[in-house]
């Protein structure tokens, strides 16, 4: 069983085939047009919207 981390980070790596722009997960979002390849811990952190669903959990 994957986690959501794993399913956000094969996402990203997928990007292409998949024709995204973007992956937010666990109040992180990673931009394809402006952020390199790298590990769900160093895309850019979101501000806490105090929701389980709005922090994308």
């Amino acid at each position: 069983t994957m986690s959501g981390q794993e399913i956000a980070e094969w996402v990203m790596n997928n990007r292409a085939s998949l024709n995204l722009k973007y992956v937010i997960w666990g109040r992180r979002i990673w931009i394809r047009s402006r952020d390199l390849v790298k590990p769900w811990k160093s895309w850019s952190p979101m501000e806490d919207r105090h929701s389980i669903t709005q922090n994308h959990w």
